[in-house]
Parts: structure tokens; sequence; C-alpha cells
């Protein structure tokens, strides 16, 4: 089953908003590999901390959360190892028209 995760970030804009800040926060402290469930984990641990209310982050988007990050942030490369795509962007970007014009944006640049 296949979870569509830009409904999942229309719908949840913070759990995005945190997943780019703590893999750039990440890469920013010189890692190159780095593990799509750890970020998640660390949104869980920081929303728990401050009590967003009633804000669960659902595992079932975080592989297409790494995808998306990927195909937005070229620059980076393959930060995520990811399962079942040689090409983790570019197989986000099949499966998501939004990142493909994202990615067409900035390789024009």
């Amino acid at each position: 089953m296949r979870y569509n995760v830009e409904e999942y970030i229309s719908e949840n804009p913070m759990a995005w908003e945190l997943f780019q800040s703590f893999t750039k926060q990440a890469i920013g402290a010189g890692r190159r590999r780095i593990g799509a469930k750890m970020i998640a984990e660390r949104i869980r641990w920081e929303t728990y901390l401050r009590k967003t209310g009633d804000f669960k982050f659902n595992n079932n988007y975080t592989a297409g959360m790494a995808r998306k990050f990927m195909a937005e942030n070229p620059q980076f490369g393959d930060i995520f190892q990811t399962r079942g795509a040689d090409n983790a962007a570019e197989a986000f970007a099949k499966a998501s028209p939004k990142a493909a014009e994202i990615r067409a944006r900035k390789a024009e640049r």
C-alpha cells in the first residue's frame, strides 16, 4: 500500500517542517548518512516535550518524507538510505508531480 506523503504533509505541515529542520541540523553537524526513522523519533521526542496537542507523527510517511527531502534537496545526495528504489529522489519525483516540478526548477538554476 502506498501512502500519499503530500496529503499527509498538507494536513500536518509541522511534521514536514520538523523533518526538514532536523535533517538539515544533522547535515550541518557533518553527518553524511541519516536514518529517517531517527528523524521521526526526534520529531516525536520534541513534540512530546513541547506538548503540542494531539499531534502524532505517523511512521507510514517516514520513507516518503526521506524521498521527498532528497528530491527537493539534490545537493545533499542520497543522505537517506532507502529500500526498493535505486534512486530515491527519482522514485519520489515519479510518484509526485509536485516534487518533479520542484526538481526541474532547481535543475534550471
